[in-house]
C-alpha cells in the first residue's frame, strides 16, 4: 500500500524493484539485465534501441529477445520500443536516480567505458566499411561521452571530416550537429 512506501523518488524505486521480483517469482536470471538495462538507461544522454543495448553489453543481452524482455520488465520506468524509438526512462527524474543511487561506482565507470568502446568500435567499423551506417545513438552522443571522460583533444579528430557531416545529415536531416 502506499502508506508503506517511504517517501520520494527511492521509496518508490524501492517498492517497484521489491514487487518486480515477486512478479519475477523463481526467475532470478532476469535481475542482472534489469539492472544492466537501467544503468545504461541512466548514462544514456538519449533514446537506445536494441542495437545499442546489445552493442552496449553483448555479455548480458546476447539477443534482441533478451533486451525486448528485459523492456518488458522494465516497463514501469522505461518506455520505447527498442525499434521506432529508443528505450528511454519514462521520467529524467530516475535516471539521475539510478545513476546516482543506485550504481556503484564500479559499475557506473564499466557502465561509462562500455558508452566510449561501444562508439568507437562501431566508427571503426564503419570506417573499415564492415558498417553501412553509424547508429543514431553513436552519432547523437559519442562526442559527449569522450567529452564527459576527459578524452584528449586527439579522440575528437575523427569526428573532423565529410563522412562524419554526411551521418550527421542522415540522421538528423541537418549537418547542425556536425560541430
Amino acid at each position: 500500500s502506499l502508506q508503506q512506501i517511504e517517501p520520494g523518488l527511492g521509496g518508490y524505486f524501492q517498492f517497484w524493484f521489491e514487487d518486480q521480483v515477486k512478479v519475477w517469482g523463481d526467475r532470478h536470471e532476469r535481475e542482472p539485465r534489469v539492472r544492466a538495462l537501467m544503468a545504461l538507461c541512466s548514462l544514456a544522454h538519449g533514446p537506445l534501441n536494441t542495437e545499442d543495448i546489445q552493442g552496449l553489453a553483448p555479455e548480458v543481452f546476447d539477443s534482441r529477445w533478451a533486451v525486448e524482455e528485459t523492456a518488458h520488465d522494465l516497463r514501469r520506468l522505461v518506455i520505447g520500443d527498442g525499434r521506432n524509438q529508443g528505450y528511454i526512462f519514462g521520467h529524467p527524474r530516475l535516471a539521475d536516480f539510478v545513476r546516482e543511487e543506485k550504481l556503484e561506482d564500479r559499475e557506473r565507470i564499466a557502465h561509462e567505458q562500455h558508452f566510449l568502446h561501444y562508439g568507437k568500435r562501431v566508427i571503426e567499423e564503419f570506417q573499415s566499411g564492415q558498417r553501412g551506417k553509424v547508429p543514431e545513438y553513436v552519432v547523437r552522443w559519442h562526442s559527449t561521452h569522450l567529452s564527459e571522460t576527459g578524452m584528449p583533444c586527439a579522440d575528437f579528430r575523427l569526428f573532423l571530416n565529410a563522412w562524419w557531416c554526411a551521418e550527421w545529415e542522415r540522421v538528423d536531416g541537418t549537418p547542425a550537429g556536425f560541430l
